[in-house]
């Protein structure tokens, strides 16, 4: 149990969905019907859910607990573990405030007996002066005291859970420096009404195009491709993805070398025809640094072999598994399997990521900044 579940939480570092299942398998593991990761803001006394699950995911509860600066204020469970709270702590309800002083709480009268709650058991992933970062589990009062074995499950993969949501972080804060932003508005036809100094390297580098007064497009086929599929999903859904990672298309320019990653997201619901829908697309670009020193790189961070780096290197470059290939000179079977390999011990599961990640290293590398430690 506890080996899965840890393959699940490492997975989830990048993968919403994988940190979804996460979530839900510890929450019955531990016998809960409710799990959430929560940003807490302490003096403000403000939470936002980041993952939810069971009676959590119900969008109107969502709202309730985020605006709701109440339940930080009378939350026993919080409040009296915060003291000694840190990053990797296990607070266990039963041991912080009776059922009967919960009982008396403003909390639990307007909230959490609406969700049939008076139980519960916390993972803290960090604590700082003004924001904490938890992962929490709800359930009832019927369900009894936490036992030693469900304890001991949630104090074995607290540790993990610190290590998996800094991973996370630092990841992100490499992603965002990495790239320049590309900020393109267009109209209910996809076409462009206003573009910053970004998209319009994207338009002039020939990696987006317009023609005449069609609709937005990328140059490369694969790209347009991408894209034509990501407004079709649009147009099925009426709306965005609840995973943002579909919402995602790689985009190359005419050579073939990746250029950035593109989003679409509509102001609203999406009706085609209508005339009434408007969208913003923002484009990740990725700087384009010499690779020099990168193969060596990734064999000293994660282990890789050289012909790991050589074909992570080649993928960098390419943004496509069967190019990168034959760059390298073997067959995309052999491809996938080293990619397999790769994705296991840089703990990165999808490609995108992967070549985000690459591009990262690439250029600290190339500015001397120093690498995130994971």
């Amino acid at each position: 149990m506890k080996a899965e579940l840890m393959e699940e939480l490492y997975a989830g570092v990048t993968d919403p969905e994988r940190m979804q299942s996460f979530v839900e398998r510890l929450g019955r593991a531990v016998g809960c019907h409710s799990g959430s990761v929560t940003l807490r803001d302490v003096h403000g006394g403000r939470h936002r859910a980041l993952v939810a699950a069971g009676a959590m995911a119900d969008p109107r509860t969502v709202e309730r607990f985020n605006e709701d600066t109440l339940y930080s204020v009378d939350n026993l469970w919080f409040n009296r573990a915060a003291p000694t709270m840190r990053a990797g702590s296990v607070i266990v309800s039963d041991r912080v405030a009776t059922l009967d002083e919960m009982r008396g709480t403003r909390y639990y009268l307007d909230f959490l007996r609406q969700i049939d709650t008076l139980r519960s058991v916390a993972l803290c992933a960090s604590r700082k002066p003004d924001q904490v970062t938890m992962l929490t589990f709800v359930g009832t009062e019927r369900r009894g005291d936490f036992d030693a074995r469900e304890v001991a499950l949630c104090e074995a993969l607290a540790p993990h859970f610190v290590n998996a949501f800094e991973l996370r972080q630092a990841l992100q804060d490499a992603w965002r420096q990495a790239g320049t932003l590309a900020l393109l508005l267009l109209d209910e036809n996809l076409r462009p009404v206003s573009v910053n100094a970004g998209g319009e390297e994207m338009l002039l580098a020939r990696v987006l195009r317009v023609r005449r007064k069609a609709a937005l497009e990328p140059v490369h086929p694969a790209s347009r491709a991408g894209w034509n599929a990501l407004v079709r999903r649009l147009a099925l859904r009426g709306g965005p993805a609840q995973d943002p990672g579909e919402d995602i298309v790689a985009l190359h320019d005419a050579d073939g070398l990746l250029a950035g990653f593109a989003s679409l997201r509509p102001y609203g619901k999406y009706i085609p025809g209508t005339g009434t829908a408007r969208f913003v697309m923002t484009v990740n670009t990725l700087v384009r640094r010499s690779s020099a020193g990168l193969s060596a790189t990734l064999r000293e961070l994660f282990g890789l072999t050289p012909g790991e780096a050589t074909l992570a290197v080649a993928l960098h470059h390419q943004g496509e598994l069967s190019a990168a290939a034959a760059t390298c000179g073997i067959g995309v079977g052999s491809a996938r399997t080293r990619l397999q390999s790769i994705f296991e011990k840089t703990r990165l599961h999808r490609q995108v990521d992967l070549v985000r990640m690459l591009d990262t290293l690439n250029g600290m590398l190339a500015s001397e900044r120093p690498l995130p430690l994971y």
